[in-house]
C-alpha cells in the first residue's frame, strides 16, 4: 500500500526531483503539503497530479 503522504526525503525519491524542486513547486502552489508539528508531508496525489502535467520530453525538436 502506497501512503497517501510522503516526508520530504521519500518525496525526493518517488518523483526523482530534488529537495529545492519540491519546496519551490509547494511554494508556487503545483503540488499540496501539510504541516504534522515540524514535518512536512507531501500530497502524494497532488505530487503524482503535477508530474503528469509535465511535457512529454523526446520527439522532434523544432528550431524557432
Amino acid at each position: 500500500m502506497t501512503p497517501r503522504f510522503l516526508r520530504v526525503p521519500a518525496a525526493e525519491q518517488y518523483s526523482g526531483m530534488s529537495r529545492a524542486g519540491i519546496y519551490r513547486n509547494l511554494a508556487t502552489g503545483k503540488i499540496e503539503g501539510q504541516k504534522d508539528g515540524r514535518t512536512l508531508l507531501i500530497d502524494r496525489e497532488s505530487l503524482d497530479r503535477y508530474l503528469e502535467s509535465l511535457p512529454k520530453a523526446g520527439g522532434k525538436v523544432t528550431a524557432a
